[in-house]
């Protein structure tokens, strides 16, 4: 086995919703399952806007129910990174999956989350508590899928 860590980059809009939620819940899901995993998970959005921001409040008002904090998260732009250096790059949606490519990922490595429903919809800006807890149920059912995380 190689020493070489596997790189999988989570990638959503704008890297405040859905992406940053589907890399802590994947990290916590490898934490679990595979004891000292060599895998490395992170997350970006497609906008440029993506840069620096914080996850949503949303987010902050069910963490005593999702056991997730995504305290110190800061967004990124996939447009800053080389998308040809990871390993999976898994979309949560149609649209991130065409951006990713035409900044270059190779097509082999990009995945679209939870395929049946293409992606997983993101909360609505209007920052219900349930929309953000149906959300999350629906981001560790994708996680629990995914052959990376078994």
């Amino acid at each position: 086995m190689s020493d070489r860590s596997v790189r999988i980059l989570c990638v959503g809009m704008a890297d405040v919703y859905r992406s940053p939620m589907f890399a802590a819940v994947l990290r916590a899901r490898l934490d679990k399952t595979r004891p000292g995993h060599n895998v490395l998970v992170e997350s970006a959005g497609v906008l440029e806007s993506a840069r620096r921001r914080l996850a949503s409040i949303g987010w902050f008002m069910v963490q005593d129910k999702t056991g997730v904090s995504l305290a110190g998260h800061e967004g990124r732009f996939a447009g800053d990174l080389d998308l040809a250096s990871y390993d999976k790059l898994l979309c949560m949606d149609g649209l991130s999956v065409d951006e990713v490519l035409e900044r270059g990922a190779p097509r082999r490595s990009v995945h679209l989350v939870n395929q049946l429903y293409r992606g997983i919809m993101p909360p609505s800006k209007e920052v219900s508590p349930r929309e953000y807890l149906e959300c999350f149920q629906t981001i560790c059912q994708a996680v629990e899928r995914l052959p990376e995380a078994s």
